[in-house]
């Protein structure tokens, strides 16, 4: 993930912690997202534990990308 970072981060808008939200973001969706859209369609998943998956993946997925940010960021 660092390396993805490491690679992304240049095209990424603002300062770097907030270039690491917009990763994280992004690699929530790749994810998460179509983790739990891939569930949905497989399996019978009760709607509140994909809403379950969805909100912890995105708050997990943000929060690693701003520690990608801060401990990545240009010296």
């Amino acid at each position: 993930m660092a390396a993805l970072f490491a690679i992304l981060s240049p095209s990424l808008p603002g300062p770097p912690v907030l270039r690491g939200v917009y990763f994280g973001m992004i690699a929530w969706f790749f994810r998460v997202a179509m983790g739990a859209a891939g569930q949905a369609v497989m399996f019978k998943v009760p709607n509140a534990a994909l809403l379950y998956m969805l909100m912890s993946g995105l708050l997990e997925m943000t929060a690693l990308g701003a520690l990608c940010g801060l401990a990545l960021r240009p010296r």
